[in-house]
């Protein structure tokens, strides 16, 4: 079926573009090409400005989304990781325990991930997929519609759906829409490093936080070509100004794992500046036009997950779209896109935080009543696999907050202790536990190749 803003317009044919650049611009298209006769990419750069990888969410969708991109990963050279047994994660109270699960995936850098994206894209839209490096100026109204874009020229891209995935909120002359943000007062800084030779150890990455309040830590994660990408969590004000600095910042922690990883490897690059991660809320009024959709709406601190999940608002919202318009109109297509970035994985965060996801505004006995459930949750956890699961389940966005409040766990925070200050004495880091059948990761990635899918969700 072929979307059409309203009869009269003479512009059925017209394509949906996409404005801007980067991982979110090629998977808006991809979501597009199934649902438009065209689909043209404007002013479309590549996007190197976020380090941070791909994950076992992520590659899920992108699988639905491009079968088979899990073996072009594998071939390209990207790390498997088996994460709860070959992640060491370390919390306030001490190390999870390892133990092999299902939760098996590929760290690719955003530089490969981008590349092989774009590859597939082309190659599944063929020459409904074009680009045009045209500067725009602006959009084109009609009525409350945008009917396309302006280019620098003088000359009309028409368009039946626009797509911005540029950061600043798209201004529209008419509208007082508006983003609220809330600052978690937490910014990142990374870096590339390479391992020396002949540093061995029995995991592949690490993911230490020996402070959650306030959050200070860090994450190393393998890459392709044997590259660590590590990336630093603080305030602005502790994190390091170059990534030969590092060490100086590890040193800090109470645990010395990431230190002894840092002191066994070079950086390769300069370390980023220091990001603050902020939520953000897009606010639409009545005014803002139905076919405009801002793709970069609730912030955080990867533009790799707000792209994939921002994909999956589109491909809900259009599927929404087409059941209750089977004529084609596109009528509140951005309020219904809304709605769904709403209820994204960003919905979690925020109830974490304690903040009201709708008013974006701090309930500080709901925050408590959070941060003190969490607590127990952690300070149970290294002692107890059944909670251990549910924290990288978690990780992974692999359940919802609901499963926190199910009567077993309730059960076991009730009976665990509510606070502790220090983190718990934990230098060495735990074996993987022992299972009946130990599963193998070219095994789980064979299948996953075959059958590798989000069933939470429908593209």
């Amino acid at each position: 079926m072929r979307y059409h803003l309203v009869s009269g317009m003479n512009n059925q044919d017209s394509p949906a573009l996409v404005w801007g650049g980067g991982l979110a611009a090629l998977l808006a298209a991809r979501v597009l090409v199934d649902q438009f006769p065209q689909v043209t990419l404007v002013g479309y750069t590549a996007d190197s400005s976020d380090q941070y990888p791909l994950g076992l969410r992520g590659q899920r969708i992108l699988e639905q989304l491009f079968p088979g991109i899990t073996t072009q990963l594998i071939l390209a050279g990207a790390p498997s990781i088996e994460w709860t047994a070959e992640c060491l994660l370390l919390l306030p109270p001490g190390w999870m325990p390892r133990f092999h699960s299902t939760q098996i995936s590929r760290l690719a850098s955003p530089v490969l991930l981008e590349r092989i994206v774009r590859q597939r894209l082309q190659e599944y839209g063929g020459s409904r997929i074009t680009f045009d490096q045209s500067p725009i100026t602006g959009y084109v109204r009609h009525g409350n519609r945008i009917s396309g874009l302006n280019r620098a020229d003088n000359q009309a891209l028409n368009g039946q759906v626009v797509i911005n995935t540029l950061p600043q909120v798209p201004q529209i002359a008419s509208s007082q829409s508006n983003v609220q943000t809330l600052s978690t007062g937490i910014h990142s800084t990374s870096a590339i490093f390479q391992p020396k030779t002949g540093f061995s150890v029995d995991w592949k990455a690490l993911m230490v936080f020996p402070s959650l309040q306030p959050v200070r830590g860090g994450i190393l994660l393998p890459t392709e070509g044997g590259r660590w990408l590590v990336t630093l969590f603080g305030h602005d004000s502790q994190l390091p100004a170059t990534a030969a600095d590092f060490s100086d910042f590890a040193r800090s922690l109470s645990q010395p794992a990431l230190l002894e990883a840092l002191q066994a490897a070079e950086p390769l690059t300069e370390s980023s500046h220091p990001a603050p991660i902020n939520l953000r809320r897009f606010n639409p009024d009545q005014h803002w036009p139905d076919n405009l959709l801002w793709f970069a709406d609730h912030g955080g601190f990867s533009s790799v997950h707000q792209a994939i999940t921002s994909a999956v608002s589109l491909s809900e919202a259009l599927r929404e779209q087409r059941r209750l318009h089977p004529e084609g109109d596109l009528t509140s297509l951005a309020q219904r896109f809304q709605s769904r970035q709403q209820l994204s994985p960003i919905t979690w965060w925020l109830a974490r935080l304690g903040v009201d996801s709708q008013t974006m505004s701090a309930n500080l006995p709901l925050r408590r009543l959070i941060t003190g459930y969490r607590q127990r949750l952690i300070n149970a956890a290294p002692a107890d696999m059944t909670l251990a699961r549910l924290i990288w389940q978690s990780v992974h966005q692999e359940t919802s907050w609901h499963s926190w409040l199910k009567p077993t766990i309730l059960a076991k925070m009730l009976m665990a202790h509510p606070r502790k200050t220090e983190p718990a004495p934990a230098p060495t880091p735990p074996q993987v536990a022992s299972v009946s059948t130990p599963r193998k990761i070219t095994t789980a990635e064979l299948s996953a190749i075959v059958d590798l899918h989000d069933p939470t969700v429908k593209l």
